[in-house]
């Protein structure tokens, strides 16, 4: 890209955005212009949801923000660098496995719900910020959460016993046997 342009995108970009990612709970706070010609008031009017999309690079980069209110769900999709945008306030964390969250517009009630995320932001040596899982029980309670419940645990544990008692050549090897 020639150097000029390139310093003017960089121009255009905002420093004070926090970080967040797809399934965050955010808060937008945008400008609106209310009345005509010389009643020209500004206000700012909070648009509280679920971020389902991050799109783009730069000045051009747009996030989707999807909230249900009185029953209808409604997204807006917003330029991430755009002044009309006061601020962005981080109200929640999600833990979701996908970049884009369409599959939300299909689900409704507690099926829509998203699950808080564990993770914590700490700086490493180099001063960049890493995101980790996080929790005060542990390495097991940490393992829980990328490996499965307790209870998957379990069902291996009785499989590789040889199942729930009675004759263990009765029953076919499973693939949990370990």
């Amino acid at each position: 890209m020639n150097p000029v342009i390139q310093k003017l995108h960089e121009a255009q970009l905002r420093k004070d955005l926090p970080e967040f990612r797809p399934g965050d709970t955010i808060k937008v706070h945008v400008r609106l212009m209310e009345g005509e010609g010389e009643k020209v008031k500004e206000r700012i009017q909070t648009f509280e949801g679920v971020v389902i999309s991050k799109k783009g690079r730069a000045s051009s980069a747009s996030f989707t923000v999807r909230r249900v209110s009185f029953g209808v769900g409604i997204e807006r999709i917003f330029p991430l660098h755009s002044p009309s945008i006061s601020s962005i306030d981080v109200v929640g964390k999600g833990n979701v496995r996908r970049s884009r969250l369409y599959y939300l517009r299909n689900l409704r009630g507690k099926a829509a719900r998203i699950k808080r995320a564990a993770r914590e932001e700490a700086p490493n040596d180099y001063g960049a910020t890493l995101l980790f899982p996080f929790r005060a029980s542990g390495a097991a309670a940490w393992m829980d959460s990328y490996c499965g419940s307790g209870r998957s645990r379990a069902r291996r544990a009785v499989w590789s016993r040889g199942g729930r008692g009675g004759n263990s050549e009765s029953q076919a090897p499973h693939r949990w046997a370990g």
